[in-house]
C-alpha cells in the first residue's frame, strides 16, 4: 500500500511534469533559429535540412538510445527530466548525484535515492548556471590570460579526469563488474585501433552498455552479484 501511495503521489506527477517540461523545453530550443529564419530569411532549404538531419543521426543517433538507459540508474526517474532539461549530464549532474548517495550511505533504486538525486541534481543545475553565466560574461578575458599549459590542459584532461573519478567511484562498490568489463573494453579498443573490428569508436559506449548489463545479470544469477539486495 505505501509503495503505491508513494508511486501516485511521487513518480506519475513527476513522469507527467517531467514530459512537458521538456518538450516545453525542445520547442524553446527551436525559437532562435526559427527567429534567424524568419527576421533574416536564412532558410538554407529543405536539403540541408535532411543533411543536418541525417549528421545528426550518424554522430548522435546510438547515443539517443544509450544515454537514457545508462544514465537512469544514478540518477532516477524524476532525476532523468531535470538533467536533460538542464543539461551537463556527465560533467555535473551524476557526479552531483553520485557523490550525494555515497555521503549519505543510500543505496539507488531507492525511494531515499530518489529525493537525494532531486537535490543534488538541483544543487548542481544552480551551479552550473552560475558559473556557466560568471563565464559567458568573463570567459573571454579569463582565457585570455591563462597560460597556455592551462588551457590546453582544460581542453584536454578535464572530460577524461570526470569520466575517470566516475568510474573510480563505481568501480570501488561493484569492483567484480568493473575489473572485467574495463578489460573487455580496452581489448576491443585496441581491436578497433588496430583494424581488427571493423567499427568505429563511437559504438564503443554500445558496447560497454549492453555487455555490463549481460554480465551483470550472469553474475546475479550465480550469485556473485547483489547478494541480499535484489529479489
Amino acid at each position: 500500500m505505501q509503495e503505491n501511495s508513494v508511486k501516485q503521489r511521487w513518480e506519475k506527477p513527476a513522469i507527467r511534469l517531467g514530459v512537458w517540461t521538456n518538450i516545453v523545453g525542445i520547442l524553446l530550443m527551436l525559437l532562435p533559429g526559427l527567429y534567424v529564419t524568419i527576421r533574416y530569411d536564412a532558410w538554407a532549404g529543405w536539403d540541408a535540412f535532411k543533411r543536418a538531419i541525417a549528421m545528426g543521426l550518424v554522430y548522435f543517433g546510438v547515443n539517443w538510445f544509450i544515454e537514457p538507459v545508462s544514465y537512469y540508474p544514478p540518477v532516477g526517474t524524476v532525476g532523468t527530466y531535470m538533467s536533460w532539461l538542464g543539461g551537463s549530464m556527465t560533467t555535473a549532474k551524476i557526479p552531483a548525484a553520485v557523490a550525494a548517495k555515497d555521503m549519505l550511505n543510500v543505496e539507488d533504486g531507492t525511494q531515499e535515492a530518489e529525493v537525494v538525486n532531486v537535490y543534488a541534481i538541483y544543487g548542481a543545475t544552480l551551479s552550473n548556471a552560475a558559473v556557466l553565466t560568471l563565464i559567458a560574461i568573463f570567459g573571454t578575458v579569463l582565457i585570455s590570460i591563462m597560460p597556455e599549459g592551462v588551457r590546453t590542459a582544460l581542453s584536454t584532461f578535464v572530460m577524461p579526469s570526470l569520466f575517470g573519478s566516475m568510474l573510480a567511484m563505481f568501480g570501488c562498490s561493484l569492483p567484480l563488474l568493473t575489473i572485467p568489463m574495463l578489460a573487455i573494453m580496452v581489448i576491443i579498443y585496441v581491436l578497433i585501433g588496430a583494424g581488427i573490428l571493423g567499427i568505429g569508436t563511437t559504438w564503443l559506449p554500445l558496447f560497454s552498455v549492453v555487455l555490463s548489463i549481460v554480465l551483470a545479470r550472469i553474475m546475479y544469477k550465480k550469485g556473485i552479484l547483489f547478494k541480499g539486495r535484489l529479489s
